[in-house]
């Protein structure tokens, strides 16, 4: 049910976002919303193997329950705007959404041998291997692997790979390696 604001009116209901969420026993990514998962017409959880067919599923989800937009209101006529120029638009991606729309961005897998920046964990680690979504990574002189969801990640700034780089060799001179 709606609240209603002082004048009366009625105010809509702030619905959870849907998120993309891995489930371990089942092996497979889901889409949630407040904890439950997306359920197909079986009433059975629905699953992917790969995070971007999730993510896909998952603003696929959110369209579909975003509520018509409203009429606009006359009012004075807008002024009207020069296009950008075609390199411009090309480069800033114009024209891929509806006017007034961002346009969600898809997390991209990063390379093999890339420095990223954990948000999760706050920690700077070389990405080992990326497999169906799911990257690996390790932290600078060694140690044990863990796993993040591409969008928990961020590519290192230059000062982070360095500090990152320097702790590494830092590592191996301390065990007596090169």
């Amino acid at each position: 049910m709606g609240m209603v604001a002082r004048d009366g009116t009625p105010t809509p209901s702030v619905q959870p976002r849907p998120e993309v969420a891995w489930d371990r026993r089942a092996r497979l990514w889901r889409v949630t919303t407040a904890g439950e998962p997306l359920v197909g017409e079986d009433g059975r959880p629905l699953g992917w193997l790969l995070f971007s067919a999730a993510f896909d599923a998952k603003l696929e989800h959110e369209q579909r329950r975003r509520p018509p937009h409203p009429e606009p209101q006359p009012g004075p006529e807008p002024t009207p705007v020069a296009p950008p120029a075609p390199e411009a638009a090309s480069r800033s991606g114009a024209g891929s959404a509806p006017a007034g729309h961002a346009e969600p961005q898809r997390p991209g897998l990063p390379e093999v041998g890339a420095w990223v920046l954990d948000t999760r964990t706050d920690r700077v680690a070389l990405v080992v291997d990326v497999l169906y979504g799911r990257v690996y990574l390790r932290k600078a002189g060694g140690g044990t692997e863990w796993e993040a969801m591409p969008a928990h990640l961020r590519p290192a700034t230059a000062r982070e790979e360095l500090s990152a780089r320097v702790a590494e060799i830092n590592f191996r001179s301390r065990a007596g390696g090169a």
